[in-house]
């Protein structure tokens, strides 16, 4: 265990659980999800205790961190049991003869929308058929590669906004090239590590990100994209066009609970600052503060832990101006104007982690107030003057980590008014995915799960992450936005071919020369997809995103790209409709955890 890691969980945790007055209903709603079917919600916003014994067959703790160490015992076990394993015991339990059963969601056909009477915030064009037709890489089979791309997709730099979002770096300085990819603990490939398996020159499945592999990112967009002060690529030359931004998405530390410190934490988040500056420093970016980048992970209390604001305010200063490092300082939150009508507001993470129990019984402390009314006040003067927010955190609303409050608070914050945010995107999950936002009513959460009375309202992004742990390329996203109305045009995924990258390095002479291991680098970073192209979307609208994900449920092909490129793949990864195609099409259907999960058990037939 980290040092502080005991004294910041047990001690406050058995002290507050001791002299509270929540009962266990609150302290569920507070630090975890009760999984129930939709229709056994029964007014909006109430999670009821899973106390029966229907209820509790549906909800099974799995510890994340059996490996750790045994000084967390059976509570820390329960403390980190992770909701999202859940549908995957559950989903594994449909069965072909059920599937069949299902009639209307299985048919190719698309369900018409019901309707509130109300008219929807985002109307699709008329002149285009606006259900999804197959994607463009429908001729892919399982196990093979995909193809590439090859039509190049360009955008006037004088007549869009262009994002550039890096999420999720996880950035090991102790990676060690032939060390262990499998050890005895979650994240491997250090020289102290005992096990088997060689890590590459540039990353690992079981592994954090190495320097190495993050430097050659920096050197592909100095090489590919044009953005203010590269001296190599200007305006429409550059093969991959221009960036105008950087979103800076947090969780930067190497993912080790169990061997983590302040210093490490703070040095890795220096360390890619430092890049910042070296390699875009006429750019503007917009850091976030992710739930890994506390210290210990996930846990941050306003009463002893200043000290962390105060470093980030201090090292942010390279990019931001002093109103928003006054925001930082207080709250970890800011917002910041990036052009004339168009505001980035940065949201933090520690405190909507349902891991951080500070967040829950320390609901009144001043600066959680102060960061509400920040944020109130942010939408209340873009309704007024017509400004339109690029709203990004670490945590996206819709996962299992969040908090039931926060997820259901996020919702209602967009859904009160939907046009005033161009986009919204979040990072942690290490997947590229979607979430769907649908207003929060009665009648969604407790109509059967495939059925949502009301009209999408807005679409809430995770883009893929950097890190390469769980089995996935490491990725960066590019978005577009029309320069004048700032709705959003497109986006682009491009990713790090590992495979590739360590085998043309294991061949070379030992020992390999940096220059030879530089050009391999350079050499493995490519476009694997653009959204519009791939999916054929008429747009990127919420409508769209809401057929796509009906898409995904229905269509095998549709269900195989997503499920694929949701990892940063080149190689096809099935996704079987009956049970990954159900996951997936609940995640992203619903943008809170509770109604994603009610949704999988309701598609799940009952004993």
């Amino acid at each position: 265990m980290c040092d502080g890691m005991l004294d910041r969980y047990l001690a406050p945790m058995a002290a507050n659980l001791r002299h509270t007055t929540l009962d266990a209903q609150t302290f569920c709603e507070l630090f975890n999800y009760c999984i129930v079917f939709n229709t056994t919600q029964e007014q909006l916003g109430n999670f009821p205790a899973a106390d029966s014994a229907k209820d509790r067959r549906w909800r099974r703790l799995a510890p994340s961190l059996a490996k750790v160490s045994s000084h967390m015992g059976q509570l820390g076990s329960t403390l980190y049991s992770m909701a999202s394993d859940l549908i995957s015991s559950v989903v594994a339990r449909l069965s072909s003869r059920w599937w069949k059963s299902l009639g209307q969601l299985a048919s190719p056909k698309p369900e018409p929308e019901a309707t509130t009477g109300a008219t929807p915030t985002h109307q699709p064009p008329v002149s285009r058929n606006t259900t999804p037709r197959r994607p463009s890489l429908q001729n892919i089979q399982s196990h093979r590669r995909l193809p590439s791309v090859t039509r190049k997709t360009t955008y006037s730099p004088n007549n869009t906004v262009r994002l550039l979002q890096l999420t999720d770096i996880h950035l090991d300085l102790a990676y060690e090239p032939g060390s262990p990819t499998n050890c005895d603990v979650d994240v491997c490939c250090h020289a102290y590590d005992v096990g088997s398996g060689r890590a590459g020159y540039f990353g690992n499945s079981n592994c954090n990100l190495p320097e190495r592999t993050l430097k050659s990112l920096f050197a592909y967009l100095n090489a590919t994209f044009a953005y203010p002060g590269n001296p190599f690529q200007t305006g429409d030359a550059a093969p991959n066009g221009q960036i105008d931004a950087v979103l800076w998405t947090g969780n930067n530390a190497p993912e080790q609970v169990w061997d983590c410190s302040w210093n490490r934490t703070l040095t890795a988040n220096t360390r890619v600052a430092n890049l910042f500056r070296q390699f875009m420093p006429s750019t503007p970016v917009f850091p976030v503060i992710g739930p890994h980048d506390t210290y210990p992970g996930n846990l941050f209390d306003y009463d002893s832990d200043q000290y962390i604001l105060d470093a980030y305010t201090e090292l942010w200063s390279l990019f931001l101006n002093s109103s928003a490092l006054s925001d930082v300082a207080k709250f970890g939150a800011y917002s910041a104007v990036l052009r004339p009508g168009l505001r980035i507001l940065v949201s933090n993470s520690y405190q909507s982690v349902r891991f951080n129990y500070y967040a829950a019984v320390q609901k009144v402390q001043r600066q959680i107030t102060q960061q509400v009314v920040f944020f109130t006040k942010i939408l209340t003067d873009a309704i007024s003057t017509g400004e339109r927010i690029v709203l990004v955190g670490n945590l996206p609303p819709g996962v299992s980590e969040a908090l039931p409050n926060y997820g259901a608070g996020a919702v209602s914050y967009v859904s009160s008014s939907p046009s005033s945010f161009a986009l919204m995107t979040f990072g942690y999950t290490h997947f590229d995915s979607f979430e769907v936002l649908h207003k929060l009513t009665a009648g969604n959460a407790t109509q059967a799960p495939a059925l949502i009375l009301d009209e999408p309202v807005h679409v809430v992004f995770t883009a893929p992450s950097l890190s390469p742990n769980g089995k996935r390329n490491p990725a960066f996203r590019v978005y577009t936005l029309d320069a004048t109305s700032f709705e959003l045009l497109d986006h682009e995924t491009f990713y790090f071919n590992l495979e590739k990258a360590n085998s043309a390095a294991a061949a070379l002479p030992v020992p390999a020369s940096e220059e030879a291991l530089d050009a391999i680098a350079q050499r493995s970073w490519d476009k694997l997809y653009a959204m519009k192209e791939t999916y054929d979307m008429p747009d990127m609208s919420p409508h769209s995103y809401c057929q796509l994900s009906k898409s995904i449920l229905r269509d095998q092909t549709v269900a195989n790209v997503h499920n694929t490129l949701m990892q940063s793949s080149n190689v096809t990864i099935p996704c079987p409709l009956e049970t990954c195609g159900v996951s997936v099409y609940c995640a992203t259907q619903f943008a809170v955890f509770n109604y994603d999960a009610g949704c999988v058990v309701g598609l799940v037939p009952q004993d």
